[in-house]
């Protein structure tokens, strides 16, 4: 299964830049980004590791270690999980990050994977809420260009994200009822297997916490709309840099696209669902040119897959790991005891 997922992501990404390749003027395309102004393209660069800062924060919060884990630490492997989606397929970032705080601190693995799964739900609570002030704020015949596909995927999404909540939510407050009844849907069957999987329920429990505590959860929130936003700043500053005449808002809704696009499945690095997403996403603001906006894609792509490469293979080498142990996994955690995970 892993084997397809990886074949289909190749495949997904060539087709995609298939696509967006056709339909350029590559030398119009490379002038663009050579004329692209340095300053806003520096502030950009900043915006952009401003994200994984507050990324690293948020992260501390919906873990609620104890001793809370120090946020330099955090920044670590949050920067090497971002690489590792750069270089190896399947996401593999998102594992290798929670098994490297998992050998730091004392939290268990899966417990640190579990955390991942609010944050995603989190993330796209957030961007729906953009995506919703988006659709306000226009009128007439954008609204019914525009509003109407994005009222329809979104509508969707939420359906998705409340079955999630409910899910997490009922685990995280009723995790004792929801442990008997999976003891009892397999002390019958598979009654070697109830100990284990209990084990695994439990230490992935407590990677909901956050949802247990308002005061945790407004911290992750807040520390979720400074990192979409400089995110969104980020993109702002670098269609500044190319003289886009948009706004704010359109920054968000490329966000949006791009955000969306790379939940796909594709190459490492989402080579091709990016590009081809965030060109999509610019089409909808305004930018019609497939060259200009390709331009665009490309340098927004490139900054963000070199940055957080280079920032990743930096601390990876702190740590005294490679890329060859990140291949195989040979990140487990340090065992810790039952009731700090």
């Amino acid at each position: 299964m892993k084997g397809k997922l990886i074949y289909f992501g190749f495949g997904l990404s060539a087709v995609l830049l298939w696509l967006v390749l056709r339909k350029i003027d590559l030398a119009r395309t490379i002038q663009a980004v050579l004329a692209i102004n340095g300053r806003y393209f520096t502030i950009s660069l900043c915006f952009y590791l401003l994200t994984i800062y507050f990324r690293s924060v948020r992260w501390r919060y919906l873990l609620e270690a104890d001793p809370p884990i120090p946020v330099p630490a955090l920044f670590s492997a949050t920067s090497i999980g971002l690489m590792a989606n750069n270089v190896l397929p399947v996401r593999m970032g998102d594992i290798v990050r929670s098994y490297l705080i998992g050998r730091q601190a004392k939290v268990s693995g899966v417990t640190a994977f579990a955390t991942l799964a609010v944050e995603r739900i989190v993330d796209a609570l957030c961007l729906l809420s953009i995506l919703g002030f988006y659709l306000r704020a226009i009128h007439g015949q954008q609204m019914q260009q525009v509003g109407l596909r994005m009222a329809a995927l979104g509508a969707a999404f939420v359906l998705l994200l409340a079955s999630g909540i409910g899910v997490l939510y009922l685990a995280s407050i009723r995790h004792r009822w929801v442990e008997n009844l999976i003891n009892r849907m397999l002390e019958t069957r598979f009654p070697g297997a109830s100990h284990k999987v209990l084990g695994l329920f439990s230490k992935a429990v407590a990677g909901f916490s956050a949802l247990r505590d308002w005061r945790q959860l407004l911290r992750v929130l807040f520390f979720t709309l400074c990192l979409w936003f400089a995110g969104a700043a980020s993109y702002f500053y670098l269609m500044r840099s190319f003289a886009f005449p948009l706004g704010f808002g359109s920054a968000l809704l490329v966000l949006v696209f791009v955000t969306f696009g790379v939940a796909f499945p594709s190459a490492p690095g989402f080579a091709g669902t990016f590009h081809a997403f965030c060109i999509l996403g610019l089409s909808v603001v305004g930018i019609q040119n497939p060259s200009l906006a390709a331009s665009y894609a490309f340098t927004l792509h490139g900054t963000e897959w070199l940055s957080a490469t280079a920032l990743g293979f930096y601390f990876l080498w702190r740590e005294g790991l490679s890329l060859k142990m990140l291949r195989q996994r040979d990140l487990a955690p340090t065992p810790v005891p039952a009731s700090s995970s």
